[in-house]
């Protein structure tokens, strides 16, 4: 059975903008590696990455983890989702908590039945 998380997108740590379902890979080893690559393209590819804007963050995290997902062929990924609360068969919560002029800090749980 897959590992399933949500990633909360906060404004320091303690608002959340936007949630995130991923519905496989979600353990520790490969989210956490994922976000820190999403980070380096995003300061890579834009220079000003605007790592400030919870929601603007989490909008092209799900454009980036989608094209890595579907290996390019586009909408061809059913793993992913944006959420009003967390889903119930979830693993683990992460915190992506955004700051104003530095790189998010990231946490997170695991969610005991």
């Amino acid at each position: 059975m897959s590992t399933r998380c949500n990633i909360h997108f906060t404004e320091g740590g303690f608002f959340i903008v936007a949630n995130i379902y991923r519905g496989i890979d979600g353990g520790p080893s490969s989210v956490l590696k994922d976000l820190n690559e999403y980070f380096q393209d995003l300061m890579f590819y834009l220079g000003e990455p605007r790592f400030n804007e919870p929601e603007l963050l989490a909008a092209r995290y799900l454009v980036w983890q989608a094209e890595l997902f579907s290996k390019g062929k586009g909408f061809n990924f059913l793993s992913l989702g944006i959420c009003s609360e967390d889903h119930e068969d979830i693993e683990y919560i992460y915190t992506v908590a955004c700051f104003e002029d530095k790189l998010p800090a990231i946490s997170y749980e695991e969610v005991k039945d």
